[in-house]
């Protein structure tokens, strides 16, 4: 994901799709990126927290032990996009785009 995914993002970033879209209750919202490298960060922050829900859902009596996997992988991953130790920053800025669009987070 680390390596093919940012080179679609950043064609469909200079192709005019520079916001991300967050399904919430009935609603679709909508949040504008400020650059191609807040778009791509952005987007891989979802795909990752989407990753993380569905094996909670899938896995329900191992929340924990996917917590920490999940944790231990981004964390040593350290690219363009993610610097090390990278897991809580994802959080927050997931967080904070929940908030700043007035949604719950991560539904």
């Amino acid at each position: 994901m680390f390596m093919t995914e940012p080179n679609a993002l950043r064609t469909e970033y200079e192709m005019g799709h520079t916001f991300i879209q967050i399904p919430w209750l009935f609603f679709v919202k909508k949040y504008e990126c400020e650059t191609v490298y807040h778009y791509i960060q952005v987007q891989l922050f979802g795909h990752i927290n989407s990753l993380i829900r569905n094996y909670k859902e899938k896995f329900k009596d191992h929340e924990d032990k996917i917590d920490m996997i999940f944790k231990e992988v981004i964390d040593e991953t350290e690219n363009e996009y993610f610097q090390k130790d990278a897991f809580q920053l994802i959080i927050n800025n997931l967080e904070s785009i929940y908030k700043k669009l007035g949604v719950s987070k991560f539904q």
